[in-house]
């Protein structure tokens, strides 16, 4: 409680000015987020809190932007492949310039893709590019991108990726960075307090207009409930991640517009497949089907999510596929199959073999509600059919930590990937070690499936390579897919300019004012 005061209390001076700014209430934007950043540098962005902040500062050649019906224009103004699918030319946006008053050029699309590819500087993005085989840079507002092979998903992977400035990163160098962060983007950086606050201002030389809010202040507030209270309070100007009951109170108090996203992120209980404890499937499946996705929905979620039977939601029904195997809740199927695997029940009520227990730990961020109570559900489920989980509760640098170099047994987290079907820095086996593959699968197969999808550019030809990529990880059980959440969030009366679009609200921060 006495942290809680001082945090309230904290974020309550920041309405009358941070950084020694002391900017009027409407000249500055409190932007809630539920983890503190871990690092701002683009080749090196490992998860949504860090992109949030370092995309305001920085800018990729083209982006998503309120929906995923097509791109949006940043760095580059126009684009094109040729017809071979072996190389694609970008005509960058003239007049632009980096946050000290240094010209962008194509020297800084190219010295940023170079980056990301040298395997020293160990970006876990690396799997995502290693398609391209050289960048030639004919003049300094032309780029083309010469490809090993034709890539489908070429122009999304260029959304992914903000553009660094090469006279400034060659100085500062790729560890130092943070607190001297410099991009093109419509926010410059001020300070970054660890554990406390982000603050950025507005670029006054910022190609598409200085943005109308003059500070932004990022707060890391782990505690959903108390994201809501301050957001109710008026001592931060957005929040999301609120739990429903918390979204209904603070609706409730009317001073805030409630914002609904359906995201394309998927919730998943996950096991380490290089486990030995869940090298058999049906352990596996048994896992699944002891878990009851619709209970966590209802009662945990209170209806605010989708249950998911796979790594692509239905709301991207482009690509979505429905025909897989699923798993709804039997605890008489799961055991059945433990045994079958040669589990059996020990005297204690665990389940016994060769000897050992079948118990394993989940590691979860500290501080997340919705995740807590999930888990403490999850661990009764499997109880009841024998399995001991333990729950290792985490600050994220530390769990951040532990997910880089593997070391877990299991983990419960979500993940947001693009609209784009093609998952191959998730699923594919080299992402184990150079990528997001978190939960170490690895299946000869769907490898294959990967690569092929990635070469081939037809969509309908795509659309039966995923359907198949969904299907085998559904029977593989590739990890426990739990639900796709709905992202309810809150901005203030005050200000207007973002949107329920299924892209989020951070890519619109720059369009933020205050109401007159």
């Amino acid at each position: 409680m006495k942290r809680l005061v001082v945090l309230l209390i904290a974020l309550s001076l920041l309405l009358t000015g941070c950084g020694g700014g002391g900017a009027k209430t409407s000249d500055t934007f409190i932007y809630a987020l539920d983890a503190d950043i871990v690092n701002l540098l683009p080749v090196k962005l490992t998860n949504v809190v860090s992109t949030t902040v370092s995309t305001q500062i920085h800018e990729p050649l083209v982006k998503y932007e309120d929906t995923y019906d097509e791109f949006v224009p940043k760095l580059a103004t126009e684009w094109s492949m040729d017809p071979s699918g072996l190389s694609w030319t970008f005509k960058l946006r003239t007049g632009v310039t980096w946050h000290d008053g240094e010209p962008f050029t194509s020297e800084d699309v190219k010295y940023t893709y170079e980056t990301l590819l040298d395997p020293a500087t160990k970006s876990v993005r690396r799997a995502n590019y290693q398609i391209i085989k050289s960048i030639e840079t004919p003049d300094e507002h032309t780029v083309v991108f010469h490809l090993s092979e034709p890539h489908g998903p070429f122009l999304d992977k260029m959304s992914q990726v903000p553009i660094m400035a090469k006279h400034h990163v060659s100085k500062v160098g790729l560890d130092d960075y943070n607190s001297k962060a410099i991009g093109t983007g419509p926010f410059m950086m001020v300070e970054w307090i660890p554990d406390d606050h982000v603050t950025l201002k507005a670029n006054p030389n910022y190609w598409g207009g200085k943005p109308a809010i003059e500070n932004v202040i990022f707060k890391p507030i782990p505690e959903a409930s108390v994201r809501a209270m301050a957001l109710q309070k008026g001592e931060v100007h957005f929040a999301s991640g609120l739990t429903a009951e918390d979204f209904e109170k603070v609706l409730d108090k009317g001073n805030v517009q409630g914002i609904v996203v359906d995201s394309l992120a998927f919730a998943y209980f996950g096991h380490n497949n290089r486990n030995p404890l869940f090298a058999d499937k049906r352990v596996r499946q048994a896992l699944a089907y002891a878990i009851d996705g619709e209970s966590i929905v209802n009662d945990v979620r209170k209806g605010a999510a989708i249950v998911s039977v796979g790594p692509i939601s239905p709301t991207n029904a482009v690509w979505f596929n429905p025909n897989v195997k699923q798993y709804p809740y039997d605890p008489e199927k799961a055991k059945e199959l433990l045994a079958q695997a040669g589990w059996q029940v020990g005297s204690d009520g665990f389940l016994t073999k060769d000897g050992k227990t079948f118990s394993f730990s989940v590691i979860l961020a500290a501080g997340d509600e919705v995740m807590r109570n999930q888990a403490v559900l999850i661990q009764k489920w499997l109880k009841d059919v024998g399995v001991d989980l333990k729950l290792e509760f985490l600050d994220w640098s530390v769990m951040n930590d532990r997910l880089d170099n593997r070391e877990y047994e299991a983990m419960m987290l979500s993940m947001t990937p693009s609209p784009d079907p093609d998952q191959f820095n998730y699923w594919h086996s080299t992402a184990i070690d150079n990528g997001f593959n978190d939960w170490c699968y690895s299946n000869v197969q769907v490898d294959r499936l990967l690569e092929q999808g990635r070469r081939e550019t037809d969509p309908a030809a795509r659309k039966a390579i995923y359907d198949e990529v969904q299907a085998i990880l559904a029977e593989d059980v590739a990890a426990v897919f739990l639900y796709h959440p709905k992202v309810l969030g809150g901005l203030n009366k005050n200000f207007t300019g973002m949107t329920e679009g299924p892209a989020g609200q951070a890519p619109l921060l720059y369009k933020v004012k205050p109401v007159k």
